[in-house]
């Protein structure tokens, strides 16, 4: 008999709504999917409902950009992995986020959602189908 698990729980910050909902909807079948269009409204949420287990954020976002929510994640908690995602190449940006500490992987867009989920799957802790 197999013991029923909790889903892990991700994050998502785009603020594109069009990536934030078509990753959602592919993503719920595997974990418990939270996502924000505004990276500020995700760094208040993460304060009250952190740790997750992985976050995926946008590099390119206005007011808080990816970079910056992550070094603001990593204060609040220095172990939570982070999956970037990027249309851009901009070295000094991705620079940032890598001095943070925090981040596990790069995902380039435009990316296939069975490669995201891939990505997730093969981080430390993560549960993959029914495993525990």
């Amino acid at each position: 008999m197999e013991a029923t698990q909790e889903k892990q729980k991700i994050m998502i910050v785009d603020d594109l709504k069009f990536i934030t909902s078509s990753m959602t909807l592919f993503l719920k079948d595997y974990f418990n999917v939270v996502s924000f269009n505004e990276s500020q409204k995700a760094l208040e949420f993460y304060k009250e409902n952190q740790p997750f287990h992985v976050l995926l954020i946008d590099m390119q976002m206005p007011h808080l950009s990816g970079a910056e929510l992550i070094k603001q994640i990593k204060l609040i908690n220095p172990h939570q992995a982070c999956i970037i995602m990027t249309g851009y190449t901009q070295k000094e940006n991705i620079q940032q986020a890598l001095k943070a500490g925090s981040l596990i992987r790069i995902i380039k867009k435009p990316f296939d959602l069975n490669d995201v989920l891939k990505t997730i799957q093969l981080l430390p802790g993560v549960q993959k189908g029914t495993e525990g």
